[in-house]
């Protein structure tokens, strides 16, 4: 993630107090910022920016050795320690006394991934930080032009309201069970045309706006597992022993194409 003006990008947030720290890693795989922003039709929704921008006016900089490290820490310092890799890469790790933090909540976060009853379990940090501390997200915007208004800038997608009320009922007969929305769509598209509009823009990552809270996934920390998945692991150990490269997935695909049924054997056969 980028900081202030760095070229170089932020890998992990240390929070700190003390002696005591609890280090996040941030990347776009592990970081989401929330933010509030309007769809087509004007309504407030929530939405996400995996690639924010963190400002911090009082950041210090500090070098990469234990004793500056900790004189930061005892200035209670927001401050930042770059570290150059083996292959020449350089990647900052920013410190956050924990005062600076306002909200800090712990989610717990269920998902079976593969619908086959192993849910996996993380629990993920929601934050919110004090003032000094800038999350900056990029909305998307979608707005209508008319005729004689410039568009705002070159990389704008643009289309005529006349071809989008063609695509839109097109869908609409197609995937009528799918797309909830094509009727309110065109209602919105033939009013627009009405008013004199004659486009649709869709602006991508144009605006700059606050974030809610900050979201830092975390890697699983247990799986809950259902009846009829830990029977297709126990199936799946006895099935290693005629095919070593058997695996749990071939087990289920195998339990939902044939009723199995395990046949019991007298006691030392």
């Amino acid at each position: 993630m980028k900081l202030n003006n760095y070229a170089n990008h932020i890998t992990n947030i240390i929070l700190y107090s003390g002696s005591t720290e609890t280090q996040k890693t941030i990347n776009p795989y592990s970081a989401k910022a929330f933010f509030n922003s309007k769809n087509i039709f004007n309504e407030t929704i929530e939405s996400y920016d995996d690639y924010f921008k963190i400002v911090i006016d009082n950041l210090a900089e500090c070098i990469n050795s234990e004793k500056h490290i900790n004189a930061n820490k005892k200035r209670n310092n927001i401050f930042v320690v770059w570290v150059r890799g083996k292959y020449g890469d350089v990647n900052g790790s920013l410190y956050i006394p924990f005062d600076k933090v306002i909200t800090h909540e712990i989610i717990e976060e269920k998902k079976d991934m593969r619908n086959d009853g192993c849910i996996t379990v993380s629990y993920n940090d929601k934050i919110v930080f004090a003032p000094e501390i800038k999350i900056i997200c990029l909305d998307s915007e979608t707005y209508f032009a008319k005729g004689e208004e410039p568009i705002k800038n070159q990389f704008e997608s643009i289309q005529e309201l006349e071809e989008c009320i063609e695509k839109e009922t097109e869908r609409a007969k197609k995937y009528s069970n799918l797309f909830h929305n094509c009727e309110r769509l065109l209602n919105l598209y033939r009013e627009k045309m009405q008013q004199g509009y004659k486009y649709k823009v869709f602006n991508y990552r144009a605006i700059e706006t606050n974030y809610k809270y900050l979201v830092l996934y975390n890697c699983v920390d247990h799986y809950e597992k259902s009846e009829s998945y830990i029977k297709a692991e126990k199936l799946t150990e006895q099935l290693k022993k005629i095919n070593s490269h058997w695996g749990v997935d071939d087990t289920i695909k195998l339990l939902k194409s044939y009723k199995l049924t395990k046949t019991r054997t007298k006691k030392g056969e």
